[in-house]
């Protein structure tokens, strides 16, 4: 609950410290077999300048 006031729909963040676990099987809102969960330890960061080289795309 505490991300919810942190995260856009289309945003860009950088996450550490989150769990990655198996898909909740009665709420999926994306057709994928894992999902990532926060804890007390997650930190988000926004990212505003998109760097030069992003996943490997030259932008």
């Amino acid at each position: 609950q505490q991300f919810s006031a942190l995260l856009d729909e289309g945003g860009i963040y950088n996450l550490k410290y989150f769990l990655v676990r198996i898909a909740n099987r009665f709420y999926k809102p994306v057709e994928n077999c894992n999902m990532i969960s926060f804890t007390k330890w997650t930190t988000v960061e926004v990212v505003l300048q998109i760097p030069p080289c992003f996943f490997g795309l030259h932008i």
